[in-house]
């Protein structure tokens, strides 16, 4: 293995450590809620109708979900694993319904990972230096809601390790010519619309940075001159066909036909009635949903773009083009800020590309101490930031300040208006004020007292009554916390909570080791 991979290898690990370890161990979203009963269907009882959840009814008369499928065949092996362990490990009927929920969520902490690694391995591929890389991947692993994300069972890391894939194989194809590198690109932008139907927008700006860039007179490589157009449009392509006749297949086999996708409202013109400046300056300047405040590193893209841009001219455009089409996009969405969520979530699979630039500048000859000053500080500012996220649930913040249960209709244009636009409601402000008052509380020996009801067929994506759920305000968001609060610690879980930490932690230690490495760039 050489030592790039080696590389990849630790920081997956550290990282998959991380997230495993801080994962809250449960799905609270409805979006998310509903892709596990759609998993939960697939895997046992072959059907892609759901029992509850965000549905429309289908043609059958049944409940089909409004989402695609691509999350759920994802998330299908880790449902299985989760209920042979389930089978195997001597737990209550009554805790099924979390044990399967904690393992399918599980896809997340790997697909974040993934996604770390695949950023550093498309710094290589550019160039990038050993050094640079690293840090641009460690920043975007520790310094960015990817690490909230990682908690949930949205889709956000899936799409953001997808994408990265597609952009990676396009480029490994690039240097190399081979054939295998197409048709992971290609696996990779359909799955990337399988799992969302709006990554058609980031899709589209690939497929064409594929024909302009694959298909040259003129080619550097040998073995990319010996492949012809048709066999690159065919490794490209097949794959990609065979995720659009699954996603026509899915439609069909809900609604009767291939062209209804599922959405009603999100896809029609009430659904696009935000202001655009409202949203431009909501998901890029607000107090309450700024890329910018919720991943500080991003500020020197602004600087690394034009620095990629005199070398990698194909590629600037297209991480340009992908990111404006998608926030001019959303600024246009009824919800326009994902809510309620941590940061601008629709914007978050885009964030690599918008690192991949500052890799650029750090890489650079001429490039200064001050602003390696800038980017570790901004890191460093980034990380703090997301600490707050990851320790304190995002719906118990809404509910600290008011704002849950909802206040306002969801098309009312000053919903959850407090928490977007004004400074001292600012999650990143209230997450951490809660923090402290709850470590606080818990060095005090105040600290929940709650017990969960057993998840039925029927039953509430939280299974907490409303005492409950006021317990959860002085609460820490991990998944052994609320086995402690719940009276369900074993000493087992310490053994977990070892070897996760235990793993993490040497391998952070290696990889920061390569990040002083004085040796040779081996990309």
């Amino acid at each position: 293995m050489t030592r790039s991979r080696w590389l990849g290898l630790r920081l997956f690990i550290l990282f998959v450590c991380l997230y495993l370890l801080t994962s809250g161990g449960r799905i609270v979203s409805s979006d998310g809620n509903t892709m596990y009963l759609l998993t939960r269907s697939i895997v046992e009882e072959k059907t892609v109708a759901i029992p509850y959840g965000n549905g429309y009814p289908g043609v059958d008369g049944r409940l089909y979900p409004k989402a695609g499928i691509g999350q759920a065949i994802l998330a299908a092996p880790f449902y299985v694993v989760g209920r042979a362990v389930y089978n195997r490990a001597g737990f209550e009927e009554s805790e099924r319904g979390y044990v399967m929920r904690f393992a399918t969520a599980c896809l997340e902490p790997f697909a974040a990972a993934i996604a770390v690694v695949l950023l550093l391995h498309v710094c290589f591929c550019l160039g990038h230096g050993v050094k640079s890389s690293l840090a641009l991947a460690l920043a975007f692993g520790f310094s960015t809601p990817i690490w909230v994300y990682s908690k949930g069972f949205l889709t956000e890391p899936i799409t953001t390790a997808l994408l990265l894939g597609s952009v990676l194989g396009l480029l490994l194809f690039k240097r190399s010519g081979r054939r295998r590198h197409l048709v992971v690109a290609g696996l990779c932008v359909g799955m990337t619309v399988l799992v969302k139907y709006a990554m058609l927008l980031a899709a589209v700006p690939i497929v064409i940075f594929f024909v302009s860039s694959c298909f040259p007179m003129k080619h550097r490589s040998s073995e990319l001159s010996a492949l012809s157009g048709l066999g690159r449009l065919l490794a490209f392509g097949i794959p990609l066909a065979l995720c659009a006749m699954v996603a026509l297949w899915y439609n069909q086999a809900r609604f009767g036909t291939v062209l209804e996708s599922g959405y009603g409202v999100e896809v029609s013109r009430a659904g696009f009635g935000t202001p655009l400046l409202v949203g431009l300056f909501g998901q890029l300047f607000s107090s309450g949903k700024s890329i910018f405040l919720y991943a500080p590193v991003l500020v020197l893209s602004w600087s690394g773009f034009a620095v990629f841009k005199r070398k990698f001219g194909a590629e600037a455009l297209l991480f340009a083009s992908v990111f404006i089409i998608n926030v001019l996009f959303y600024s246009k969405f009824l919800s326009w800020a994902g809510d309620g969520s941590w940061g601008p979530r629709y914007l978050i699979p885009f964030v690599p590309l918008l690192l991949v630039p500052v890799g650029s500048l750090l890489s650079s000859p001429t490039v200064g101490r001050l602003t390696w000053a800038a980017f570790v500080l901004l890191a460093v500012v980034g990380f703090l930031v997301q600490v707050g996220g990851v320790s304190i649930y995002f719906g118990s913040y809404l509910r600290e300040i008011g704002e849950y249960p909802y206040q306002r209709e969801f098309t009312d244009p000053r919903f959850l208006s407090d928490s977007h636009f004004i400074p001292n409601y600012s999650p990143v402000y209230g997450h951490w004020k809660m923090l402290a008052r709850n470590v606080r509380l818990h060095m005090e020996g105040e600290y929940p007292d709650i017990s969960f009801s057993s998840y039925s067929e029927e039953g509430d994506r939280i299974p907490l009554d409303e005492g409950g759920r006021k317990e959860l305000l002085t609460g820490l968001d991990f998944w052994f916390t609320y086995l402690f609060y719940v009276g369900k610690w074993k000493s087992v879980y310490w053994l977990i909570v070892l070897i996760l930490g235990g793993l993490g932690t040497i391998s952070g230690l290696l990889t920061a080791k390569t990040l002083f490495d004085r040796r040779p760039a081996f990309a």
